[in-house]
Formats: structure tokens, C-alpha cells, sequence
């Protein structure tokens, strides 16, 4: 089963270390995606990095195998505000 991990950062240089984490830990760059949460009220809006207009929150989204969905939502955690992880269908 596949799943999808989140996680919500304060700044970008801390979602960018943890890219890094990512990386370090073999997780292939094709399944990293950068986001930023562009919602005042901090719902989540993720919008890609490339279209983002204003400052908001960095996000980092990675699908992985649920095998390494937990070991991947570690890594996140270390440095994000918030992470999580859903299977999908």
C-alpha cells in the first residue's frame, strides 16, 4: 500500500534540511514535493512551489511504501511543526 506523508514547516530552511534527511536517508527526490501552505487562517492550501505568489508555510509532501511511511515521517518530525501520514487507495 502507498502512502502519503506531510509535514508543515516554520521556515524554509528547516523543510530544506529536512529534504536533505530525506535524501541522506535514500528516499528518491522524485518522490519529495515542496509546497507552500498560502492560508492565513493555517487550513491547508498547499499551492507548488513554483506558483507561490506570497510567503506562507513550507510543506513537504513524499509518497513512499508504507514499509518506509514511518521512518519518513521521522525524519519529518525532527523538524517540522507537524507531520502526518494517510494510506491511499
Amino acid at each position: 500500500m502507498v502512502e502519503v506523508v506531510v509535514a508543515v514547516f516554520d521556515a524554509a530552511p528547516s523543510a530544506e534540511a529536512a529534504i536533505r534527511d530525506l535524501e541522506a536517508a535514500r528516499i528518491p527526490s522524485a518522490v519529495i514535493r515542496r509546497f507552500v501552505n498560502v492560508d492565513p487562517e493555517r487550513h491547508i492550501i498547499a499551492v507548488p512551489l513554483h506558483n507561490v505568489l506570497q510567503p506562507g508555510a513550507p510543506m513537504v509532501s513524499v509518497v513512499v511504501d508504507e514499509s518506509c511511511a514511518r521512518a519518513v515521517e521521522g525524519i519529518l518530525e525532527s523538524r517540522a511543526v507537524l507531520a502526518t501520514h494517510a494510506s491511499v487507495t
